[in-house]
């Protein structure tokens, strides 16, 4: 009876000690989740400072340029003025449609190229209560940053458009146009007409406010994108 009883005590201790094992492991699990999911936050940190550093220097090139210009002290503030707040707008992450294009314009001058008909549906859109600014922002700025620099780099489109994730990015229209959907995605640049089906989607409702699809084509020869819609949905 006592070895039984001691054999009995001893099982116990082990039972509690495999229990004490299993317990500790789950936590060195969970603080290696807690862990990755800081480490991932951390990046995604780093690369946000980047983006906003890249920001920085391309707007103080725009402003050395306007300053250098020649002008009144307020002439300049007059020019300075819209710019000044589109920016605070997108630091309050609630930019309008034409600010995101006014800005990105801006900085990225020697990259994009707005139409004054991709000008007009941004209007359009703001004028229906679009309310997607920050995705604009974010999405156009992808544009001419990060697919930009793969282009131009000599990547290929099917490279490039890994910048964006999933379902952001149409290389094509995915139902078959009509002559006046082909139409409404023609664009003329500098005498050229441009067929533009390429472009960025947020959204599926028919929906001024809630959508936007920005149509886009590269040009190699002057590695420039010209976009030529930024607004609503347009029909097939």
């Amino acid at each position: 009876m006592i070895e039984r009883a001691k054999s009995s005590d001893q099982s116990d201790e082990l039972t509690e000690y495999v229990a004490l094992l299993e317990s500790a492991d789950n936590e060195l699990q969970s603080k290696d989740s807690d862990l990755a999911h800081l480490r991932s936050n951390y990046e995604a940190k780093e690369q946000e400072i980047r983006a906003l550093e890249a920001n920085i220097a391309n707007l103080k090139h725009a402003l050395n340029g306007v300053q250098s210009s020649e002008g009144s002290g307020d002439d300049v503030a007059e020019i300075l003025a819209p710019l000044r707040d589109a920016i605070a707008a997108v630091l309050k992450r609630s930019p309008s449609l034409p600010q995101t294009v006014d800005l990105i314009t801006t900085l990225y001058s020697d990259r994009i190229i707005f139409l004054e008909t991709a000008k007009t549906s941004a209007k359009e859109s703001d004028r229906g209560g679009f309310r997607q600014g920050e995705k604009a922002f974010d999405l156009l700025q992808k544009l001419a940053t990060e697919y930009w620099q793969q282009l131009a780099d000599g990547k290929s489109d099917q490279q490039a458009k890994a910048v964006f994730g999933q379902n952001t990015y149409a290389a094509n229209e995915s139902d078959a146009l009509s002559n006046e959907g082909k139409r409404r995605r023609t664009f003329c640049y500098r005498g050229r007409e441009f067929l533009m089906e390429k472009h960025l989607k947020h959204g599926v409702k028919d929906s001024l406010a809630e959508t936007l699809r920005v149509h886009f084509e590269w040009l190699a020869h002057e590695k420039k994108i010209i976009v030529g819609h930024c607004g609503k949905h347009l029909a097939f």
